[in-house]
């Protein structure tokens, strides 16, 4: 079996697919490319976008959200992309804003 001629290149960093991706973008608003130039340009710079949003996506997943700080102080964290239940927002009920302590009314400012 003949193997093809054309061998696969490595696939480019993030920062180096950006960096042509950037390049390939300059190139094609210029103009003074041919029509066949052009259209190869476009190609391989939507392959560069391919790229860079896989890297992206998979940076994403790789993401923690914090969740808690346990008892010893360490940082408790769920993966990004990971079922987990919602954090409940702190309840600020008025009740809770006010001193038990308290049964004056005196202090009260009316708005």
């Amino acid at each position: 079996m003949k193997k093809s001629s054309k061998s696969k290149a490595a696939k480019p960093s993030f920062e180096d697919a950006l960096a042509e991706l950037e390049k390939t973008v300059v190139e094609l608003e210029d103009g003074s490319l041919g029509l066949d130039k052009a259209l190869a340009r476009h190609m391989r710079g939507v392959e560069l976008l391919t790229r860079c949003r896989t890297l992206l996506d998979s940076a994403a997943r790789k993401v923690s959200l914090l969740v808690d700080v346990d008892s010893a102080g360490l940082l408790q964290t769920v993966p990004f992309d990971s079922p987990h239940e919602e954090l409940s927002p702190p309840n600020f009920d008025d009740e809770d804003m006010t001193d038990p302590e308290d049964d004056d009314d005196d202090d009260l400012i009316p708005f």
